[in-house]
């Protein structure tokens, strides 16, 4: 992540999409370290949007702790996630 950051190609607005549906779903203690990495580095993500896909409600909760608890601590990005890949890339490839 460090590396992309750093990347010309992140410039000049960072788009994410990540894809969780083939793996098992991240823990609370994931998405707080996940969020304290962002907010180590807001500057670098500021104006970034990042759609997470996920395969479960389980994956879906976990989904939305990290998506609401990004805006309450890095408000200058943006999170959603998504039950569907499509959606998740309309999302971030409009506006």
């Amino acid at each position: 992540m460090v590396e992309i950051l750093a990347s010309p190609i992140a410039r000049p607005r960072l788009a994410m999409m990540v894809d969780r549906r083939e793996v098992e779903t991240i823990t609370s203690d994931f998405v707080v370290q996940m969020i304290g990495f962002f907010s180590q580095r807001q500057a670098a993500f500021a104006g970034s949007r990042t759609a997470i896909v996920v395969k479960d409600d389980s994956g879906f909760g976990m989904g939305r702790m990290t998506e609401l608890k990004s805006a309450l601590e890095n408000p200058a990005s943006t999170i959603r996630v998504f039950r569907d890949y499509d959606e998740g890339v309309r999302w971030l490839t409009t506006q």
